[in-house]
């Protein structure tokens, strides 16, 4: 059975499946195509529906759930990532990490620079 397998249907699913590849390739690239048209008409209308959700669970107060239904937007690209705004605790934070570096760097040029008048001798 194996061998006329081999040697008769083999060869005439090849053909077949030669024929017919052609027509398959073409309608999976048309569908490609109507999903893409279908995802450009519809993308504001999927994207203004998740938002206003997310708005009323944020209103009604279920935090856990507005954060699902964001990433769920968020993941397939109908809503962009939210920015995380800095605060001004954080600025604060920064701008005087900042500043306790540039004087932990000028006691330490004190500390180590050579200074010829430092020591000045008596003059008479």
């Amino acid at each position: 059975a194996r061998l006329l397998s081999d040697e008769h249907v083999a060869p005439r699913v090849d053909v077949a499946v030669d024929r017919v590849r052609p027509v398959v390739d073409r309608g999976v690239a048309s569908a490609r195509n109507a999903a893409r048209s279908v995802r450009r008409a519809t993308a504001p209308a999927v994207a203004n529906a998740l938002a206003s959700t997310i708005r009323t669970l944020d209103e009604i107060e279920n935090p856990k759930a507005a954060a699902q239904v964001r990433d769920f937007g968020v993941r397939t690209g109908y809503l962009e990532p939210v920015k995380k705004k800095r605060s001004a605790g954080g600025i604060v934070a920064i701008v005087l990490g900042s500043v306790a570096a540039v004087g932990v760097g000028y006691a330490l040029w004190q500390a180590f620079r050579t200074d010829d008048e430092l020591w000045v001798a008596p003059e008479g």
